[in-house]
């Protein structure tokens, strides 16, 4: 009896670490190329798994930021600035804006990045957030979101979805997610109207995003060295130049746990610092698909073919990725103090590898 739930037990975490730590379940990419009808050489003269395997490779360098940037943004949505929102039936009701960012040094152009087939996984993050204090240094605080372009369409029209890399054609997202907080140390004050310790506080909680993106743009992508036969095997470097269509689906589940500290400044500003850690499960499937024209500049291919054209090519890459299981966190906000009305802004930085960010900026009422 024993050996056996030994047994299940290690095929359970088996299946865990699988379905968790994986990044890419399945990756699959197919291409059709059609030779240009003065090009004397045929489909077998083309190393197309190398072509196949060049995108699937930008497929997969693209999708880890993609997931990560929606498990960045799903840890947004509760900026608060205070320690405790106060016993039972203090309250508060806010609105926040922010968005998870990885893969930022796509707009450095000294990075690597900004020139390898890499783009910035830019995933938006809105919310409305209510808390309740409780009682004995407990507060809970909640959030919920839900946006479409159908939404947005039926409100407000000819909104411009076009962007430097993509223009947007349909979306769907949802949140929810609540977290429980306990003031573990309380506020203190050690220059009156001048410095007060806010106290430091707890948190653990749950969030939960589910969505649908599509969007399209022109695109350009560099083949370097596919093998030709021009009667002996040859390197030709190809520039593919088209249009593409990208396609994520995703759900994610978050806990998330945090200890912040609390500073208040003149009573008017509030600054908050703190490490927090996050276990993440979901998966994210991408579909991304490209349709153009071949070209390349290679000498030997234009003397054997008669011209710089190979031909039209279609791709269509479809993969499953999945962000990281755990995601260490500092965090650093600022708020401001009008009374009741506070306004906000904070960040988070993945401290995996200190450049992928959250950032958020929100106002609410506290009483």
């Amino acid at each position: 009896m024993i050996n056996s739930a030994k047994i299940l037990l290690i095929i359970f975490l088996c299946f865990f670490i699988n379905f968790v730590f994986i990044e890419s379940s399945y990756s699959a990419t197919e291409i059709i190329l059609n030779i240009d009808p003065a090009v004397p050489l045929t489909l077998a003269d083309f190393g197309l798994d190398d072509m196949e395997v060049q995108i699937q490779d930008t497929s997969d360098l693209n999708g880890p930021f993609v997931a990560n940037a929606f498990a960045l943004a799903n840890l947004l949505g509760y900026p608060v600035g205070k320690a405790y929102i106060g016993s039972f039936p203090h309250f508060e009701l806010g609105i926040s804006a922010g968005a998870g960012c990885t893969n930022m040094e796509y707009y450095d152009e000294n990075e690597p990045a900004s020139d390898n087939g890499s783009l910035p996984g830019i995933m938006p993050a809105l919310s409305a957030h209510f808390g309740l204090g409780l009682f004995g240094g407990f507060d809970v605080l909640g959030k919920v979101f839900y946006v479409s372009k159908s939404m947005i369409n039926k409100y407000k029209k000819d909104v411009d979805y076009e962007t430097d890399v993509a223009t947007l054609n349909d979306f769907l997202i949802y949140s929810m997610g609540g977290k429980l907080r306990y003031n573990v140390i309380k506020k203190k004050r050690f220059l009156p109207f001048y410095l007060a310790f806010g106290g430091i506080t707890l948190s653990l909680g749950g969030n939960f995003m589910y969505g649908k993106i599509s969007f399209l743009g022109d695109y350009e992508y560099s083949f370097d060295e596919i093998e030709v036969n021009l009667g002996a095997p040859t390197p030709v470097d190809m520039e593919f130049d088209g249009q593409f269509g990208a396609q994520i689906d995703w759900s994610i589940f978050t806990i998330d746990a945090q200890a912040i500290a609390y500073f208040d400044i003149f009573y008017l500003f509030s600054i908050y610092t703190g490490f927090g850690v996050a276990g993440n499960i979901g998966s994210f499937d991408v579909e991304f698909s490209g349709t153009g024209q071949l070209a390349t500049s290679n000498s030997a291919y234009q003397l054997a073919a008669g011209t710089d054209q190979i031909g039209s090519l279609i791709f269509l890459s479809e993969n499953k990725y999945r962000p990281a299981p755990v995601l260490p966190t500092y965090v650093l906000g600022l708020e401001i103090n009008i009374i009741v009305l506070k306004l906000n802004v904070e960040t988070m930085v993945n401290l995996l590898n200190r450049s992928d960010v959250n950032i958020q900026a929100g106002t609410r009422i506290q009483i």
